[in-house]
């Protein structure tokens, strides 16, 4: 699935973009990470290994993706597995488990609490009101 700010927009409020670049992460070296983080979704991306693709302290890292997108980066990361997820619940070839498991969610349970959280309703319930 390719990273699109209109559809993360649409999903989760977004973040503000500023016109021009005043502190925070520069827009490429934000492409950079974010694409990153798409590719990597199935793995335990810890702050250390998404700072790293920066060269960057997790600590610097955190706060520059924090004041440039305004979330933390665990929270874009958790989105963006959620946007992914509605993806796969189009499909009922696969079971909401092992969605979970593809995403890298550390059990079924926490899946379906962050999903519920960022959604409004549980995968289940998701799937039920969008498969055709």
């Amino acid at each position: 699935m390719q990273h699109t700010e209109r559809g993360f927009v649409k999903l989760f409020g977004g973040f503000s973009k500023k016109s021009e670049h005043q502190g925070g992460l520069p827009p490429a070296r934000l492409r950079r990470v974010m694409d990153y983080i798409e590719a990597h979704l199935k793995e335990d991306l810890s702050l250390r290994r998404m700072a790293d693709v920066l060269e960057m302290s997790p600590y610097h890292f955190g706060r520059l993706f924090k004041q440039t997108t305004g979330l933390t980066p665990h929270q874009y990361l958790m989105r963006q597995r959620i946007m992914k997820a509605r993806e796969l619940l189009a499909d009922d070839r696969l079971s909401v488990a092992e969605i979970s498991r593809q995403l890298g969610f550390a059990s079924h349970a926490h899946f379906t609490t962050v999903f519920r959280k960022l959604s409004g309703m549980t995968p289940t319930k998701y799937r039920r009101k969008n498969v055709k």
